[in-house]
């Protein structure tokens, strides 16, 4: 009996079966790679900034998006894409921030902030 090698009995078979197993092709040859869950404390944080950030677009005006579009059209992706960028890399300042004016001073007033 010959002995298979290929994946899922065949030398070209791409895609996933679920979130089992996803079989990809290239010039070294077929593969199988095994699905692992996501692990990691910072996923819940990134998903609720991700959220945020989708409310935030939703809130825009439509002159506000077309800024986007233009940002993004310099790099090739979308206004929405060019906002989540920028929404995720630097995330706005929680609400009620306010800017002191540079009145807030440390150590003992040798060094300001404005």
């Amino acid at each position: 009996m010959a002995k298979l090698i290929g994946p899922l009995h065949s030398l070209d078979a791409t895609g996933a079966l679920g979130k089992a197993i996803t079989f990809t092709g290239s010039t070294g040859g077929a593969r199988a790679i095994v699905y692992k869950k996501p692990s990691g404390t910072g996923t819940p944080v990134r998903k609720a900034l991700y959220s945020a950030g989708c409310t935030a677009w939703k809130a825009l005006t439509s002159d506000e998006k077309q800024i986007w579009v233009v940002v993004g059209t310099k790099t090739n992706i979308t206004g929405f894409n060019a906002f989540m960028s920028n929404w995720l890399t630097a995330p706005p300042l929680p609400p009620g921030t306010t800017w002191d004016g540079g009145t807030t001073t440390w150590d003992s007033g040798t060094t300001t902030w404005d």
